[in-house]
């Protein structure tokens, strides 16, 4: 167990800022501002509970896609779905 942790905060520590830092890009392209990624997640948040974003957006899809696979990356890289997606 205290293997699989090191594991993951080792991954943490090499893949989390390239991953946040793409995370940010695509927020900020997506709703046309800039910050930080609490702040940038917080307006996406705010724009679906409004409606004044299309939760059927390509790049709001792809986004949410692409944030989830970095996630799965970092913490549970052997997930059969994750290594599936990453070869095809």
């Amino acid at each position: 167990m205290a293997a699989n942790v090191l594991d993951i905060v080792r991954r943490e520590l090499i893949d989390g800022p390239r991953a946040e830092r793409q995370e940010v890009e695509r927020l900020a392209s997506l709703l046309g501002m800039w910050g930080d990624a609490e702040a940038l997640n917080a307006e996406l948040c705010d724009r679906l509970a409004a409606r004044t974003i299309d939760p059927g957006d390509p790049a709001l899809i792809e986004h949410l896609w692409a944030t989830t696979l970095d996630t799965v990356a970092i913490d549970q890289p052997n997930y059969a779905t994750f290594r599936r997606e990453k070869s095809s």
